[in-house]
């Protein structure tokens, strides 16, 4: 997996992100692995950051580690099971009407949100990886576009995987016709490597 982590040893373009600008960032699947590190990251630079995540209990140790390293704004935990559509469009409104109500920009959003499943299965009656790994982050992505724009400059950044190489497209099927599975290890369609492809015509 790769991932753009700000370091304040990185020199940002001026018009991005300037020093008495207000830095906001959102991380799904913020409360462990790559997601904390990101999270830890962002806040080591300036961010206000908000992790989402499914656990409420790793989301306040979470918190707990953003918190330890003195930011200058506090972290927070958001939950949600991404793995729900609904619930992706709440956690957008939650977001965007906060941001709303503050004046403050969504500077960055990080679609970290992603899964492997030993079997085939589906969530809503959608398989289930075409449901974490594509349609979860696009749909929060398009949802928070009017926000992110509305504070721009701003980024978003989808965290993929080693499948990149290895992930068949299938674009004349609106459902891949296979799950990307832990026990065979093949890449279908709806790999991690679909948002990247989503957030193309957002830039």
């Amino acid at each position: 997996m790769c991932v753009a982590v700000p370091d304040k040893r990185m020199n940002y373009p001026h018009d991005w992100m300037g020093e008495h600008m207000a830095k906001t960032a959102v991380v799904t699947a913020g409360t462990a692995g790559i997601g904390l590190e990101t999270a830890l990251g962002l806040a080591g630079a300036g961010f206000s950051v908000t992790v989402v995540g499914r656990n409420a209990d790793r989301g306040a140790r979470a918190v707990d580690r953003i918190n330890a390293t003195n930011p200058a704004q506090s972290g927070r935990f958001l939950p949600a099971d991404l793995g729900s559509l609904d619930q992706v469009r709440a956690l957008a409104d939650r977001i965007a009407a906060e941001h709303a109500a503050s004046g403050d920009p969504l500077t960055v959003l990080v679609n970290n949100v992603g899964a492997m499943f030993p079997q085939r299965q589906t969530l809503d009656g959608i398989e289930a990886s075409f449901v974490v790994n594509h349609l979860s982050p696009y749909l929060l992505t398009e949802l928070l576009l009017p926000t992110l724009t509305g504070g721009a400059p701003s980024r978003i950044v989808n965290v993929t995987s080693g499948a990149v190489g290895l992930a068949k497209r299938a674009f004349d099927a609106v459902e891949p016709p296979a799950a990307t599975t832990a026990s065979t290890g093949t890449a279908a369609p709806s790999s991690p490597t679909s948002p990247t492809r989503s957030t193309w015509r957002t830039d």
